[in-house]
């Protein structure tokens, strides 16, 4: 969706890690450096990933005004309609790799800043038929906040914890800050993986960038430490993802 994605993924199981735990030292890492090259040997050489490709301007499957992160999933809603570019996903994937949630996604314009979101949920949250999501919240989902800057470079990510009520910020949690995400300075290259496609806007100064290829500040990705002690290793069980991308005055639009 746009400025949304959800993200069905193989339920995560200790034999699952085992293997995943074995494969470590051969399969591919991810360095966080906004540079694509290392994204499609990691999907490839790990267990517990995901990818999507998603509809791209019309037709396109977006949250309803009232949608809001604090929000209850049952104020939740979507329809079917036409995206922002800014805010217009075409690729997201995520992949687990030695106690860490790595993820990434683009955006079809570079014009202005974005801010783009990630909910891990371990209830299973999905979108319905209808315009609907189901089922609620859980105490410890967790929600990740960043944003695309136009000329790339070292980003920050909020981490809360959805609670319910007397957060810091009422239902959701402050964890805390960290630097662990990077948008892409330079031209890059899409990655060559199954699906994995790109083509885009025009962009006063810069123009129509050929197709996959990430002109400066198309291209996110990041990661939150989820090894023992960290608070979040409940999240080796996580099952469901959503993604989105939104304008900084526009609390959602997307939905992947």
């Amino acid at each position: 969706m746009k400025n949304h994605f959800i993200f069905s993924v193989r339920a995560v199981i200790i034999s699952m890690i085992m293997v995943l735990y074995g494969n470590l030292f051969f399969a591919q890492n991810i360095t966080l450096d906004g540079k694509t090259d290392d994204w499609a040997a990691a999907l490839n050489g790990h267990t517990i990933k995901n990818f999507t490709r998603d509809a791209n301007a019309t037709n396109d499957d977006q949250f309803t005004g009232g949608s809001s992160d604090p929000g209850l999933i049952s104020s939740w809603s979507w329809v079917l309609g036409n995206t922002n570019s800014k805010g217009d996903i075409s690729n997201a994937a995520v992949v687990l790799i030695d106690n860490k949630i790595y993820f990434a996604a683009d955006r079809t314009a570079i014009n202005g800043d974005a801010a783009i979101g990630f909910w891990f949920f371990t209830n299973g949250t999905q979108k319905n038929p209808g315009g609907t999501f189901s089922p609620e919240h859980a105490v410890g989902d967790l929600l990740v906040l960043s944003h695309f800057t136009n000329g790339g470079g070292n980003v920050d990510l909020n981490i809360y914890r959805w609670v319910g009520s007397g957060g810091s910020d009422g239902s959701l949690d402050k964890i805390g800050t960290t630097g662990n995400a990077f948008v892409n300075a330079i031209y890059q290259p899409t990655p060559t993986y199954p699906g994995w496609s790109y083509q885009g806007d025009n962009v006063p100064s810069v123009g129509i960038p050929p197709a996959n290829t990430y002109a400066t500040g198309a291209f996110f990705e990041g990661y939150v430490d989820i090894s023992p002690g960290s608070g979040l290793s409940h999240f080796f069980q996580v099952s469901f993802w959503k993604l989105e991308i939104r304008s900084p005055l526009v609390h959602r639009s997307k939905i992947l």
